[in-house]
């Protein structure tokens, strides 16, 4: 009786892995990176950890692979999910690596999301296709310790992008800095040609000085609809950024090297406006004082950030590590109007 037992078990494992439709290479070759990229070569990564054979199948099975429904395409996002499989290198206190593939128009597959996450779910919205990504984040993300709770969501955009969403947001929060990005390193190809040109501008200028530039936030990034035109707005957040320099030159040199000698350190948000001619940028500067954004159920709002009297950089718990040390003052942007 064994041996049928057998072959019925084996018969249920296939069906299973027949319903679950084959991973695009792209994405199988990201999570074999995520999990296995060693030089081999290094004797000291003699025992570091290689792919099996039928590692892919491993990762099915385990579900570090899986098919979702995200973004509302028609054929499945793929998803990494790191967290199914914890790996030292991608997890932490800020949880374990999470990607998002989706199919585009070409049938190529690329990534719309890559995040650090604590815990996530997909939840339906109704009447609509797609499906709001929930997920915890580190703590700081939400201007408090590490441990604490920070829930945020992100959704798929009419532009083509997994953006920042006010969706299951309970309590009204503040978060200093751009949002959270689905994906970091936002493609300067598609943003708006006065950003694209002060982002080449700090570039060029670091390395006129022999450096590169280096940002304490991704210099670039995307926010939410602002002012109610349907389209999301861009920021260049460059107050905190510096030029670094390669490693063989002298620390004291560099410490002494002020990069806002040559490139412009501030924060600008560009914010859209449909026109009869096309989308306008409007460039709305923020200066380098600290800024955010105000999150409630009813979407986003732009925040200035200010210590509180006594508070500053050497005090135990500074205003821009800690929110509850911080003046919190609403920035007025003007509605957009089709016939601005």
């Amino acid at each position: 009786m064994l041996k049928p037992i057998l072959i019925l078990s084996a018969l249920i494992l296939l069906s299973a892995y027949a319903h679950v439709p084959e991973p695009p290479k792209v994405v199988v070759d990201a999570a074999m990176k995520l999990y296995f990229d060693y030089d081999y070569s290094d004797p000291d990564n003699a025992e570091a950890p290689r792919a099996a054979p039928d590692q892919t199948r491993h990762f099915l099975k385990l579900k570090v692979l899986r098919p979702v429904y995200f973004t509302g395409n028609s054929a499945p996002d793929w998803m990494i999910d790191v967290d199914a499989e914890p790996t030292a290198a991608w997890c932490g206190t800020g949880g374990c690596a999470l990607q998002i593939w989706r199919q585009g128009a070409s049938g190529e597959y690329n990534k719309v999301f890559d995040q650090q996450v604590r815990e996530w779910k997909l939840k339906p919205r109704s009447g609509e296709r797609d499906r709001i990504l929930w997920v915890d984040l580190h703590g700081t993300s939400c201007g408090s310790f590490g441990s604490d709770p920070c829930p945020f969501a992100f959704e798929w955009s009419p532009e083509g992008y997994v953006e920042a969403s006010p969706e299951f947001t309970t309590r009204m929060v503040v978060r200093g800095g751009p949002l959270p990005q689905a994906v970091y390193g936002s493609n300067l190809v598609n943003a708006p040609p006065p950003l694209r040109q002060k982002a080449e501008s700090a570039q060029a200028a670091c390395v006129s000085a022999g450096a590169d530039l280096f940002g304490s936030f991704a210099v670039v990034n995307r926010a939410p609809d602002l002012n109610g035109d349907g389209i999301g707005e861009w920021s260049f957040d460059n107050a905190s950024s510096y030029c670094t320099f390669p490693n063989d030159v002298d620390y004291l040199n560099t410490q002494a090297f002020d990069s806002c000698t040559v490139m412009e350190c501030s924060n600008v948000l560009f914010l859209s406006e449909k026109r009869h001619d096309g989308v306008h940028w409007r460039r709305m500067d923020l200066g380098r004082a600290l800024y955010g954004f105000k999150i409630e159920a009813g979407g986003f709002k732009l925040v200035r950030i200010t210590p509180k009297p006594g508070n500053d950089s050497e005090s135990d718990e500074p205003c821009g590590s800690y929110l509850k040390n911080c003046v919190v003052e609403d920035l007025p942007i003007t509605p957009y109007s089709a016939t601005n």
